[in-house]
């Protein structure tokens, strides 16, 4: 839309800004200093926040209180960190841990300073070697969590971010599912 307008950014402004804290946004989460939220829905919020422990920014995923009401939600949500925290690969966004505070359950995973898929592909005409290129890391990174036997099911723009480098990673296993749960549910 913003080349339609004749707005394209330049290669000389930032690509990602942060946005501000919203005063209902925590402090802390434990240890974790919040810096600001980086997104939200339905699903819950996703801050982002110092570990001083270890002196370097995290992506801290908080689900929405009213979806962890019963054991099997809260069971389902550590079970996309279980499953995230298996998979290892360079095109997959890591996961560090997963921590409990109270009835607070999060995961505390690696930030990518940039921008999602679609706000990459929109921000600037790009060349076929740029976009073969992205699709590739993707294809790979996909590929990878397959060969462990797991599924992603919800692979979109908005779960693909692209690093400052311009490298791809895979975020978001909110809806992965391991090949022998497929099994007991056909």
């Amino acid at each position: 839309e913003r080349r339609r307008a004749g707005r394209a950014e330049t290669e000389d402004q930032p690509r990602h800004t942060l946005p501000q804290q919203r005063e209902s946004d925590p402090t802390h989460i434990d240890r974790f200093e919040i810096r600001c939220r980086l997104g939200g829905g339905g699903y819950g919020v996703v801050y982002l926040a110092h570990d001083p422990n270890l002196d370097r920014l995290v992506a801290l995923k908080v689900p929405s209180q009213t979806l962890l009401r019963s054991g099997q939600q809260r069971e389902s949500f550590l079970h996309e960190a279980r499953t995230a925290a298996k998979l290892k690969h360079a095109a997959l966004v890591t996961v560090y841990e997963v921590q409990q505070e109270g009835d607070l359950i999060y995961i505390v995973q690696e930030y990518i300073e940039g921008q999602d898929l679609a706000q990459w592909a929109s921000a600037h005409q790009r060349s076929w070697q740029e976009i073969t290129h992205r699709l590739i890391e993707i294809a790979t990174a996909i590929g990878y969590v397959h060969q462990q036997g797991f599924y992603h099911r919800d692979l979109k723009p908005g779960n693909i971010l692209i690093d400052n480098e311009g490298h791809a990673h895979v975020a978001d296993f909110g809806l992965a599912v391991h090949e022998d749960a497929l099994r007991v549910l056909k």
